[in-house]
């Protein structure tokens, strides 16, 4: 119906060009507002499902403000894995600086072979974590990291930092890339990340930085204890020198998806907004347009057009600016996703960045823009269908 009727579908889009270029403009401008909030909210719920329960991160209560180790010390591993209902506890400490552009930091993770026990649901081969832990220089790369800096396996990878981190007064890391690995959807990030040996930093580090500038991941044998046994540790620290803070992975993804407000409710509300002001605006439009062709309908009726050819054919009208106005909308988005990362914030660029792929997204928003083509042209087809073909042509 619509190859055959597609010069009438095709006049009654152009009816009004201004008018109708602003109508889909308008679309894709709200479009691109709903499918960004979409792709928060698929990201922030795949963070929060990914998110390990039997997994802690211990990290230090207080900071020193005059420049001294920030970590805890390597010394207390053995003490936190002796806590029954402990199943594993590793150090691991960042080292962060820059690779090219000295205003997009990054930060490699240095971690030891124990590891590779708590990453294990991580798709890292035991042949990869043993080549790591056998050359101090060497680092792991993700996917998207890997892509994101250009390099590949035999390449070095330098890393510049601030002055005092390296105990012969430099300030570059040269490591050694051993090899690509996969992305994890809860810890790659909008770049990926790198893994490198700790025994790097501990033989190369300032004797004050050496074993002294560690966090801790730890896993529990029962998930339902994980609250418990983080209590444990802080209450084992509380007076000491370098105080703990415990918290469970899936806490402390949902205090980095919810900065003072809830990212889920929050995407669920702005897009729903945004979903209602384009339905508002569209239903307007088509109404004008239909009440002003009226009479054009009704000629329609009496040369043989049903009341539900009519209809038909002013679904069509509206969902044609709505499908692509949507497919706009979202490749606007995507772009947008994609620079916002070099702008804004990590922890909330990455929420722009939805993990899964495009297609679902793009799927959502065409699905949504025939909702939005059904409820614009709703009321105006109950009134085709009513049409007196009398009354239309005398005016009334």
């Amino acid at each position: 119906m619509v190859l055959k009727y597609w010069p009438l579908i095709w006049s009654a889009l152009i009816r009004k060009p201004a008018e109708g270029l602003l109508t889909f403009l308008a679309v894709a401008a709200g479009f691109t507002l709903l499918a960004l909030m979409i792709g928060m909210n698929l990201t922030t719920r795949d963070m929060l499902e990914h998110a390990r329960r039997d997994l802690l991160i211990v990290d230090t209560r207080f900071y020193d403000p005059n420049g001294g180790p920030q970590g805890l010390p390597l010394a207390i591993g053995e003490q936190i894995g002796s806590l029954a209902g402990v199943r594993a506890v590793t150090p691991y400490r960042w080292l962060s600086g820059y690779h090219v552009d000295p205003h997009q930091s990054f930060s490699v993770r240095m971690v030891g072979p124990g590891f590779r026990a708590i990453w294990s649901d991580v798709p890292i081969t035991a042949a990869q974590w043993d080549h790591l832990f056998a050359i101090p220089t060497g680092i792991l790369i993700s996917a998207r990291a890997a892509l994101h800096w250009g390099v590949k396996p035999g390449d070095v990878f330098t890393l510049t930092t601030q002055p005092g981190t390296r105990a012969d007064g430099g300030t570059s890391w040269e490591f050694q890339v051993l090899d690509i690995v996969p992305d994890d959807p809860s810890r790659s990030g909008t770049i990926g990340y790198i893994l490198g040996n700790a025994q790097y930093v501990e033989n190369t580090a300032p004797l004050n930085l050496r074993g002294a500038d560690y966090y801790y991941y730890v896993t529990v044998k029962d998930p339902a204890k994980a609250m418990a046994i983080s209590q444990q540790i802080d209450d084992r620290y509380m007076n000491s020198s370098r105080a703990t803070l415990t918290v469970q992975e899936r806490f402390n993804m949902l205090s980095r998806a919810n900065r003072g407000f809830d990212t889920v409710s929050m995407t669920l509300a702005i897009g729903g907004a945004g979903f209602v002001m384009v339905l508002f605006l569209t239903a307007n439009a088509i109404a004008r347009s239909v009440r002003e062709r009226v009479p054009e309908f009704a000629v329609l009726k009496t040369v043989g057009f049903l009341g539900g050819h009519l209809m038909v054919l002013v679904f069509i009208e509206t969902a044609i600016p709505c499908v692509l106005g949507a497919a706009l909308g979202t490749a606007i988005a995507a772009l947008v996703s994609h620079w916002a990362t070099h702008l804004l914030p990590p922890n909330f660029a990455r929420m722009l960045t939805t993990s899964l792929p495009p297609l679902p997204v793009l799927a959502l928003s065409i699905g949504l823009a025939v909702v939005l083509a059904l409820g614009s042209c709703a009321l105006p087809m109950l009134r085709l269908r009513r049409l007196s073909v009398t009354d239309a042509l005398a005016g009334r």
